[in-house]
């Protein structure tokens, strides 16, 4: 047979996929469009087949959403960089509520630089759907260097971002990890305390005695070496040890965990300081430190501090302050603009000071990954960066969004984690 003879047969195909198409018999139109592209795939007969798969989800013929995802999902695989693809493949997988398939093919067009108005339109519908999955946790810490620190009724364990165990173990008392290490405590039936470090697989590296509680384990360079620090309390003093167990420096009411080669410590009442790891105070003079909830004053390599009754930004390594930027009070850096405290109201700020969102709200939570949690009275919702509301949802307390869109939200006293379909900005 020629190749004009082929091509000849192609297009009576096509007509024919087409005919039947018209008269909604969608099934016998499909098997026409895929002997087409067995002779030759072209991307105009693909949209054309996902009209028809839709047609046939619509008129009941079609009652598996799966198989027409399946096709999609290898039309844009065969046609990657072609926004038209991915446009009609999300219109039909929005309607029909497959919000995963969705968002995985829009991650994949925001991978390859494909975009148009019709997928950025796509793409802010499809960032705010998620799976709600429920747990029992009484509290829940930040993520930290890929686990959380959960807390299920003075219970204390570690939780992979799969929400898989990281370790097999629960203690009375711990603090988040930093790198390889974590501070916990366990107490016996007699009520006898023990604190220890350990690593991610829960091996013990070191005791340390007397110690009544520590704000975690956190790593500095200090002369050109990585070390770990770790801020403990006896009595009522925090010092910092070595994960030998061996005293290195301090004297502190309070003493932060170190984060970007820097930690926050309180020397008095309403005096805080910032120093390096060998104690030496790199500035001081302040009324206080905005810490997060793993003790850090550094997040994303910013300082919020406190001096004369006013909330500044400073550069975590020079300490000089950023602009003129000041608030009456400020929640800690997360992964976007920080919440900001303004004659009784809060708003929102980037890491430069600039104001992005004005002052409207009773209570805010800081930006992370586009998402933040607001509070008018009525309960938590979450807004986008536009101060558009884009969950229906209300509730008790809410949690920062991770890099891999987990977010912890408080219902009816206890934690659960909404698992968000589309990841990153």
């Amino acid at each position: 047979m020629t190749v004009q003879a082929i091509s000849g047969l192609g297009n009576q195909t096509l007509k024919q996929a087409r005919e039947y198409a018209q008269q909604d018999l969608c099934s016998k139109s499909i098997e026409k469009y895929n002997e087409v592209i067995a002779e030759k795939d072209k991307l105009s007969t693909r949209i054309e087949m996902a009209t028809v798969y839709d047609r046939g989800l619509t008129t009941g013929e079609f009652t598996s959403i799966y198989d027409v995802a399946t096709f999609l999902e290898q039309s844009i695989d065969k046609y990657k960089t072609e926004p038209e693809m991915y446009e009609i493949s999300c219109d039909i997988l929005l309607r029909y509520n497959q919000y995963e398939t969705c968002a995985k093919l829009l991650m994949q067009a925001r991978d390859m630089k494909v975009t148009s108005d019709k997928i950025e339109e796509y793409r802010n519908t499809a960032r705010y759907k998620y799976l709600k999955n429920f747990s029992m946790y009484s509290n829940v810490f930040s993520e930290s260097y890929g686990t959380y620190l959960v807390d299920s009724d003075s219970e204390y364990s570690f939780v992979k971002t799969d929400m898989t165990a990281l370790i097999n173990q629960t203690f009375s008392y711990a603090t988040s990890f930093c790198d390889k290490y974590a501070f916990v405590q366990t107490t016996d039936d007699e009520g006898a305390v023990s604190s220890f470090v350990i690593d991610t697989k829960g091996v013990r590296q070191c005791y340390y005695e007397n110690v009544t509680e520590s704000t975690g384990v956190g790593s500095a360079k200090l002369k050109g070496n990585q070390i770990y620090l770790v801020a403990c309390k006896s009595e009522d003093t925090y010092k910092y040890y070595d994960l030998n167990g061996n005293e290195m420096f301090g004297d502190y009411t309070f003493a932060g965990r170190f984060k970007n080669d820097v930690a926050a410590v309180k020397t008095a009442e309403d005096s805080w300081a910032v120093i390096d790891a060998s104690g030496k105070v790199l500035a001081d003079g302040f009324e206080d430190i905005v810490l997060n909830d793993n003790n850090e004053c550094s997040s994303r390599g910013v300082i919020i501090a406190k001096k004369n009754g006013k909330y500044n930004l400073y550069e975590y390594d020079s300490l000089k302050q950023i602009g003129n930027f000041s608030c009456d009070g400020a929640k800690p850096v997360a992964r976007g603009a920080f919440a900001f405290l303004s004659n009784g109201k809060w708003g929102f700020a980037d890491l430069k000071g600039n104001v992005v969102i004005e002052p409207a709200y009773e209570d805010a939570m800081s930006f992370s990954n586009g998402a933040a949690a607001v509070n008018n009275g009525a309960g938590w919702e979450i807004i986008n960066q536009n101060g558009d509301v884009v969950i229906d949802e209300v509730f008790e307390n809410v949690g920062y969004l991770s890099d891999n869109g987990i977010l912890f939200v408080q219902s009816k006293g206890y934690w659960c984690y909404l698992q968000f379909y589309y990841t990153g900005e």
